[in-house]
């Protein structure tokens, strides 16, 4: 069983330089041994941005051996929803500050 705060720190780790402007929220849970990577942003992301979320996600899951990294599952979802309206499945390791 992997801790939250386990989780959290690692997925902070893998963030530090990681963060494009177009994110908005990112999620991380783990699930049956699957890690699940929710990236909310602005706009549709490039293969090369994306690319960044994907090794973030490496990173994550080489940190812990109960999971399973060949079934990582890292979602990119383009919104412009309130964060108190998205659904937030998993631990919040990531949130932009947004003016209203």
């Amino acid at each position: 069983m992997i801790e939250k705060t386990q989780l959290l720190l690692s997925a902070n780790r893998a963030l530090l330089f990681n963060i494009i402007k177009a994110v908005r929220f990112i999620f991380v849970k783990v699930e049956d041994s699957i890690l699940l990577l929710n990236v909310f942003t602005e706009r549709s992301l490039t293969d090369d941005e994306k690319d960044i979320y994907y090794a973030m996600a490496g990173e994550i899951s080489g940190d812990f051996e109960e999971i399973d990294d060949s079934c990582t599952n890292v979602t990119f979802i383009v919104t412009d929803d309130e964060f108190e309206t998205i659904e937030q499945d998993g631990q919040l390791v990531y949130a932009r500050h947004e003016e209203r």
